[in-house]
């Protein structure tokens, strides 16, 4: 269920945004009530839904946005990737491959500074 807010013209509209997290399953760990106030609950509870392990909203916010930057760059690769084969020069292949080992290398490094 997502917020909802009224519209100048009387009308309710969704204002949040729902995030759907496809592979968490709860039925694996139970869900911990810890915190001494709804924001500190909110939070904990985000961060064990989201298996990020965070423990505020704001963390979970950081490390969201950094997996949404990840999977720009994973789809950034993927295209890449399909237009370097496609390329009949090889001169602009090896400027595709540089750019592709590029992309790597940052993609691990986001991929580390969210595991930690």
């Amino acid at each position: 269920m997502q917020p909802k807010t009224t519209n100048p013209q009387g009308g309710i509209v969704q204002s949040g945004k729902m995030e759907v997290l496809a592979n968490v399953d709860l039925t694996v760990t139970p869900l911990n009530i810890m915190g001494h106030d709804m924001d500190a609950l909110y939070g904990n509870f985000l961060g064990q839904l989201s298996l990020f392990g965070t423990q505020t909203e704001a963390e979970y916010k950081v490390t969201a946005e950094q997996r949404q930057h990840l999977e720009l760059l994973q789809k950034q690769y993927t295209v890449l990737q399909k237009k370097m084969r496609k390329e009949k020069q090889f001169s602009l292949q090896l400027e595709m491959n540089r750019e592709l080992k590029e992309l790597q290398t940052r993609i691990a490094q986001l991929e580390n500074k969210i595991e930690q």
